[in-house]
């Protein structure tokens, strides 16, 4: 209060200098120079108008102090500058004086410019004046700006620094500065680096921007006749004359994944040539070279280029077979499963575990068959032994939701298989993120095998008290979670909701979905491809009696309004030609529609392929409380969707959401709301059960997750509540 009240003080005494110009009382400035004190007054009263209006207020930030602060800058601090500069015995003549109050609105200039590109935070203002004032004393004095420079953020020194250009030491600010911003941005390092080609440190600079920034090496030596590819191609280092001579291949962009066993010579990359043309055999490569990234880190080496190659092992993973088996699942077995023909069992591990998010359920059955069946001793412990049990969570989590964890565990000792699941709920507090401690937790629904439920329980209980005893808040909170999730699984008087301090998790209440007015807001995401436009007619036809449903549209969405009981607004996007991003302008219409009109979507729906989800998720409102993203499998779709919806229930599905079964589920979900019901999962859930009863559609009906069983999304929910976190 104290500090807000003094800053409120030295406003007042800003705006009753600012509202009656420059003070120049006591003060003999010839008519000359009073021309360019008028140009700095000007350029404060541009900054006053920065916030839209001029009313001796710079209202720029979002922080009412900030932005007290920000206004005494730019007022009663240039004003003082502006008297400073006209006091100063050490400045003789007129063109002294002239030439820093010229300085000082290049200042005024330069931040305006920089402000409104979005190239300087409006939180710096202040210190920017402060440090202006102390450039300028020091060149005055004849002093180097260079030790003040060094002293500030790269903002303000990249402004400064070029107003006093004539200082003796601007060459070297110049230089700190661009070595300073290289940091951050290694994508400056080639850019800038030409003034600086002949010091000793360039080439150290070139082989920083080849580890960090790669493709721009590559980039920039493709085009020979510019002055940085001259100075990439002097270099002497081996990494970047690899780079240079990947960059004169067509397919160089491909042996990025195997850069460390190139410049090892243990590839060479004139023998891969006839890899890089067959998919199979590159993606075999990928596979042999991660197992051998994965042997030489647990030495504690570390395979320059390492993420690229993970990277490029799950696109072709994608690419190659799992969208090709998915795309084929109506296809006879010996059709769609052709692809993974030429797999071993190491080979086919990787597809499968670097797929959790697209993955359907009879392509991870059928996959994990063969790469079982195909192993020379049918263990599975072995198998994970000769992958050095890379990505084995994430293994173990897809087979328990697929109901193969069993057969899995089954195919070793029970020894091993007891070691393997200790080993699976252990450490999970070491890792940088949340994945495998929200993968333990959602793989627990899928356990059936009652000793192996007990013995992951014990384990996470003996965690739990370790971490406690280290004092580790980390492994506290991700155990005791585990733990009251895994306990609520297997007792239903668990209250899981009051246990770990986050809402309701089996049920949402009516009210909670409603507007002020009343209404339950519901968007509907549809993608204009041909499944979008085959389902969107009937996805409409659910809502084909006028009695109870009133339909109307306009060229890129409809609005759909229940006519009786609770007013329920459903607004859908047609599914307009993808190609050229019809259906996206739809939605961001949509969207801006919404928003100006108050309408805030609690329940929102995604229908399409998987993807799609991403850009149904990168537009989620806040307001979200119900989510059904069908196809919207793996760790990073769950976190991705608490980021913007903290509260959510989340339907998802394992696969491809089957139109029949989304209309079920939507057509009781809109029921419930519409008779003014809280939606209750587990009764909901019972009921939809009973609707499929057999066969294929039970089958399809089972890949659907409801938000009470998705333990994954639950523990994240519980773990930021835990640890203090906000979106």
């Amino acid at each position: 209060m104290r500090k807000t009240l003094l800053i409120l003080f030295i406003l007042f005494l800003s705006v009753l200098t600012y509202a009656g110009g420059f003070d120049t009382s006591n003060l003999v400035i010839p008519p000359g120079r009073l021309y360019f004190h008028d140009k700095v007054d000007k350029q404060q009263k541009a900054i006053d108008k920065l916030d839209g209006k001029r009313d001796n207020m710079v209202n720029i930030s979002s922080n009412e102090d900030f932005n007290l602060q920000i206004t005494d800058a730019f007022t009663r601090k240039i004003d003082n500058l502006q008297r400073e500069i006209e006091l100063d015995t050490t400045l003789k003549s007129n063109n002294d004086k002239v030439r820093y109050l010229s300085y000082l609105e290049k200042l005024l200039l330069d931040f305006t410019l920089r402000f409104r590109t979005g190239k300087f935070p409006a939180s710096m203002s202040p210190q920017l004046v402060s440090y202006f004032q102390q450039l300028m004393e020091a060149n005055i004095k004849g002093q180097s700006i260079t030790p003040l420079v060094d002293q500030m953020p790269y903002e303000t020194g990249v402004i400064l620094s070029d107003i006093f250009f004539d200082n003796t030491g601007y060459a070297a600010a110049k230089k700190l500065l661009y070595l300073k911003n290289t940091v951050p941005h290694p994508e400056t390092i080639i850019t800038g680096l030409w003034p600086y080609r002949n010091d000793a440190d360039a080439d150290s600079l070139i082989q920083q921007a080849c580890l960090r920034v790669p493709f721009d090496i590559m980039r920039y030596a493709q085009a020979p006749g510019s002055q940085e590819a001259s100075m990439i191609r002097k270099s002497t280092d081996p990494k970047v004359r690899m780079l240079v001579k990947m960059a004169s291949l067509k397919s160089g962009q491909r042996l990025f994944p195997f850069f460390d066993e190139l410049i090892n010579g243990r590839l060479n990359i004139e023998d891969m040539a006839a890899v890089l043309e067959d998919e199979v055999k590159y993606y075999k490569l990928l596979v042999k070279t991660k197992m051998s990234y994965t042997e030489r880190m647990l030495k504690n080496e570390e395979p320059v280029f390492y993420s690229y190659l993970e990277d490029m092992l799950e696109k072709k993973a994608k690419e190659t077979f799992v969208n090709v088996m998915n795309e084929l699942h109506e296809k006879p077995e010996a059709v769609r499963f052709r692809c993974i023909e030429p797999l071993n069992p190491q080979e086919l591990y990787y597809t499968l575990v670097v797929s959790d998010d697209i993955i359907y359920t009879s392509t991870f059955i059928n996959t994990y068959k063969r790469m079982m069946d195909r192993l020379a001793v049918r263990r599975g412990d072995s198998l994970l032994m000769s992958v050095r049990l890379d990505h084995f969570k994430k293994f173990i989590k897809m087979a328990a939701s697929y109901d193969q964890l069993d057969n899995f565990l089954s195919s070793m000792d029970s020894a091993s298989g007891r070691m393997l699941m200790n080993a699976f709920v252990s450490n999970l507090e070491k890792n940088n993120t949340l994945e495998d401690a929200a993968d333990v937790a959602d793989s627990y629904g899928g356990i059936t095998n009652e000793s192996i439920k007990y013995l992951m329980l014990d384990r996470i209980q003996k965690s739990l008290e370790r971490a406690r005893k280290e004092k580790n808040q980390r492994g506290s909170v991700i155990y005791s979670i585990i733990q009251t999730i895994f306990k609520s699984a297997s007792d239903t008087t668990v209250d899981i909701s009051d246990k770990l301090g986050i809402p309701p998790v089996y049920s949402v209440t009516n009210s909670s979905l409603s507007d002020s007015a009343g209404r339950i807001i519901m968007q509907v995401f549809f993608y204009g491809d041909d499944d979008g436009k085959n389902f969107f007619p009937k996805y409409l036809n659910l809502f084909s009696n006028k009695t109870e449903w009133s339909i109307t549209g306009n060229e890129e969405w409809v609005t759909i309004k229940s006519i009786k009981s609770k007013p329920l607004w459903i607004y859908v996007n047609r599914p307009l030609d993808n190609d050229t991003y019809k259906d996206s302008a739809a939605q961001a219409h949509l969207a801006n529609y919404l928003r100006y009109n108050n309408l805030k979507p609690t329940v929102i729906v995604h229908r399409g392929h998987s993807y799609w989800v991403k850009y149904t998720i990168d537009q989620l409102p806040s307001s979200g409380k119900i989510i059904v993203l069908g196809s919207c499998g793996g760790f990073k779709n769950m976190a991705d969707v608490l980021k913007h919806c903290e509260d959510a229930h989340i339907i998802s599905s394992k696969e491809i959401g089957a139109g029949a079964v989304n209309d079920v589920i939507l057509r009781t979900l809109t029921d419930n709301m519409r008779a003014g019901k809280n939606v209750e999962w587990l009764s909901m859930w019972k009921s939809l059960a009973a609707q499929f009863p057999g066969g294929e559609s039970k089958e399809r009906f089972s890949n659907y997750v409801p938000p009470h069983k998705n333990l994954g999304a639950i523990f994240l929910k519980a773990y930021k509540k835990a640890m203090g976190e906000g979106n």
